[in-house]
């Protein structure tokens, strides 16, 4: 994914690279996403993840270790990532949370302290529609953001094409902006990139 060029006279927080300032002036970010999973281990394998703007600077860098992609019985395989922005800086991090039926998602900042809870479907495999999963905020409970799974038609069929779109308060803090958008990643490879592992 590339990122464009901050737009001129925002102020960038301290820690975070310039091109990151862009997400500032949104509340809805687009993911046009093809991800080719050549290894035998699919989507159960380890990556980093690197976002760059388009001048070919690191914005974002996502480390994800090798975890077990399978039953919901299996809660000792929970999935996480690091996000790091700029590389070598982590700003948060996203958990997996155990449940029974639906996924679940904490949302950390660098610190460790929650940031969102992410809940999803409970049916994210459906077909000729779009998935929602609600973004709250940690504290209060309440939604302030949805990432979105748009339904693909025959693209997503035959191909490793995914569609997002993240939504959010367009004043919501730049780093929480961040850290939701990259969510988003973790989201994709656990429950949309299966059917791409025989490729």
């Amino acid at each position: 994914m590339q990122m464009m060029s901050p737009p001129q006279g925002i102020m960038v927080p301290q820690g975070l690279l310039g091109s990151l300032s862009y997400l500032a002036s949104l509340n809805e970010v687009v993911i046009h996403q093809h991800l080719d999973l050549l290894e035998c281990c699919g989507n159960m394998r380890p990556f980093t993840l690197n976002i760059t703007d388009n001048m070919n600077q690191h914005i974002f860098q996502l480390h994800r270790p090798y975890r077990y992609v399978g039953s919901c019985l299996w809660c000792c395989c929970l999935q996480e990532m690091d996000i790091q922005s700029p590389p070598g800086i982590i700003i948060g991090s996203v958990k997996q949370i155990w449940t029974c039926w639906s996924p679940k998602y904490q949302v950390s900042d660098a610190q460790g302290n929650p940031v969102f809870m992410i809940n999803g479907e409970c049916c994210y495999c459906a077909c000729c529609t779009d998935i929602i999963f609600q973004v709250s905020d940690a504290n209060s409970g309440v939604e302030v953001g949805r990432i979105i799974k748009q339904w693909g038609g025959c693209r997503e069929i035959f191909g490793g094409v995914n569609d997002f779109r993240v939504q959010f308060p367009v004043e919501m803090d730049l780093q929480k902006k961040a850290l939701l958008l990259t969510a988003t990643f973790l989201i994709d490879f656990v429950y949309f990139e299966r059917n791409n592992n025989n490729n």
